[in-house]
């Protein structure tokens, strides 16, 4: 199983057990045997550590069993450990967020929520991240881990309100990021930095939105054209056009197509 499974597994380190045993797919390690004892099972997991002693005394035990070459999976920590384990750390396991103390986290009830999702829906969600000032860049953690980096330019003003990088935030279960007063919507980040996410939205859509009159739309909006820039069609009837209410007679049909060099079947690829 790779860390990228749908049916990731969820460990929790913490001695707390109530509060994380009713999260589904999920095991709570709550002491140093019960830890070894997964740890031994070396499975690509996500391992959760609410408690970071738990987990380096965990591994101490466990290491001299280990075969070499064995990877843990993910790792994300919700404290920032002591420096000396990074090393360790970074080497067992595949991905480790939250292992630098300038991290931002989700609330720990939203992270298990987000990281309880299917994995199609974690991965678009935002659950830790940190600002590097010097270069101007945001670093983004996923559900999954992966890590987005972004420019601090991509965040403009907006009426009057400004981004603080240094108030770094994360809210609504992952799918708003904030910088003070200022908050960007996690899609709209995606959207523009990372091409596999703008890949798979824009097959959902056409998965969900085909015809003549949504790939009109797309194809008009790709080119740049008004509504209103279509000579003896009103930009009311190809609003209706585009939101399905209505099909085009022919007359109209051609002037769509005289306007946009292409046939009905060929705008339907759109």
């Amino acid at each position: 199983m790779t860390t990228s499974s749908k049916n990731r597994r969820l460990v929790f380190v913490s001695p707390h057990r109530k509060a994380l045993e009713s999260v589904p797919d999920s095991v709570v390690c709550g002491a140093r045997q019960d830890c070894v004892d997964l740890l031994g099972e070396s499975s690509r997991w996500l391992w959760v550590a609410l408690n970071n002693s738990l987990l380096m005394e965990a591994i101490e035990e466990w290491l001299p069993q280990r075969t070499s070459g064995d990877v843990l999976g993910d790792l994300l920590l919700l404290k920032s450990p002591a420096p000396s384990h990074l090393p360790v750390l970074r080497t067992l396991f595949d991905r480790v967020a939250g292992d630098e103390p300038t991290y931002r986290l989700l609330p720990l009830d939203e992270i298990v929520t987000v990281l309880s999702e299917p994995h199609d829906v974690s991965m678009d969600l935002f659950i830790v991240g940190a600002v590097a000032l010097q270069i101007r860049a945001l670093v983004l953690v996923r559900g999954n881990l992966e890590r987005l980096v972004v420019p601090l330019s991509m965040f403009k003003p907006v009426g009057g309100t400004k981004p603080d990088p240094k108030r770094l935030e994360f809210t609504d279960f992952g799918q708003t990021v904030k910088l003070g007063q200022y908050e960007a919507a996690s899609d709209a980040i995606l959207y523009e930095w990372d091409p596999d996410y703008r890949r798979r939205l824009n097959e959902r859509r056409r998965t969900n939105e085909r015809g003549f009159g949504p790939s009109l739309r797309r194809l008009r909006k790709q080119l740049g054209v008004k509504r209103d820039d279509f000579k003896g069609v009103s930009a009311k009837t190809i609003a209706r056009i585009e939101r399905g209410e209505t099909e085009p007679q022919d007359k109209t049909r051609k002037l769509i197509e005289q306007r946009l060099g292409l046939s009905a079947e060929q705008i339907e690829t759109y």
